[in-house]
């Protein structure tokens, strides 16, 4: 018997035939296949050690709460944890396990948030101060707004905002009237009001996570004198096409939008749209519905 041979025999689980004893292949077929029977008989099945060790690994892991995706640790663990959790690093802390995105479900995680990060009220609207802040749904999107404006490290990620206003319906259009420090003259603000009409998201019904301005943005639009714009007749139509440009003179803005009546394919024609013009402009910016800025209220 070779070498080979007698290890496969092994394997199988019959008796290692000598070298010396000549045998048939047909025969040693045979007495392969039937060695498994011949244990049987003697109650020495091959899987019966292999089994009762699998069982004893089992069932440490069950006493330990080991899973076959890793360690399952109790939800009151996780919440212990997210009390040391930084504002910026919420969102890492909820993709570390189901577990950690329950917590962020809790108004006990988010108030715990307000209260050791927000330490000045002054800046505060008075629906984003102490005594309002846990009063009805919504609780996750007033301390989000309250921390823009008092925590340091999120004040600087307003300037990094680079979110796209086209292929949004404008929804509110409105302007006001604003004094000017710096120059001492009153100056004219367009704001144009943008819902994302590509999202086809459900209303939470979470009261934690109630947010009616979610996915919504304003452009802000300051003129140096008044303009007669005709923004009723693009008022919930899409903007399909926005160019900066340099006005006639050199000195300021001249914005160029094309509004299209709203198609399902998304298959839009600007030569078919609606130009509006808005010039001279001196400065524009995009505001997202967490920035300090964001008009909440429109007057």
């Amino acid at each position: 018997m070779t070498k080979k041979e007698r290890k496969k025999a092994i394997k199988v689980g019959c008796k290692p035939i000598n070298k010396g004893r000549s045998i048939s292949s047909v025969h040693l077929n045979l007495q392969i296949e039937n060695g498994g029977k011949h244990n049987d008989e003697l109650g020495n099945t091959p899987g019966n050690g292999y089994q009762s060790i699998k069982k004893k690994k089992q069932s440490r892991k069950e006493n330990l709460g080991l899973t076959e995706d890793g360690v399952s640790y109790h939800f009151d663990i996780w919440f212990h944890i997210g009390r040391f959790v930084v504002p910026e690093s919420v969102r890492t802390f909820s993709l570390i396990c189901h577990g950690c995105w329950n917590v962020t479900l809790t108004a006990q995680f988010w108030l715990s948030l307000y209260q050791r990060h927000v330490r000045s009220y002054e800046k505060l609207p008075s629906r984003l101060k102490p005594l309002d802040i846990d009063a009805g749904s919504g609780i996750r999107a007033r301390v989000i707004r309250a921390l823009f404006y008092v925590y340091l490290p999120l004040s600087t990620l307003q300037r990094d905002f680079t979110g796209s206003i086209i292929d949004r319906r404008c929804s509110v259009f409105w302007w006001e009237k604003e004094f000017n420090l710096k120059k001492s003259c009153f100056v004219w603000n367009y704001l144009f009001k943008f819902v994302d009409v590509s999202l086809n998201r459900k209303i939470s019904q979470h009261y934690l996570l109630e947010n009616s301005e979610k996915d919504n943005i304003v452009m802000k639009v300051k003129c140096p004198n008044y303009i007669h714009l005709d923004c009723k007749s693009c008022s919930n139509m899409v903007l399909t096409s926005f160019h900066d440009c340099m006005s006639s003179d050199m000195r300021y803005h001249k914005l160029k939008m094309v509004f299209n009546e709203e198609r399902r394919d998304k298959k839009y024609v600007k030569e078919q749209g609606k130009l509006l013009i808005i010039t001279p402009v001196i400065e524009y910016s995009i505001i997202p519905w967490w920035n300090p800025s964001y008009p909440h209220s429109v007057r």
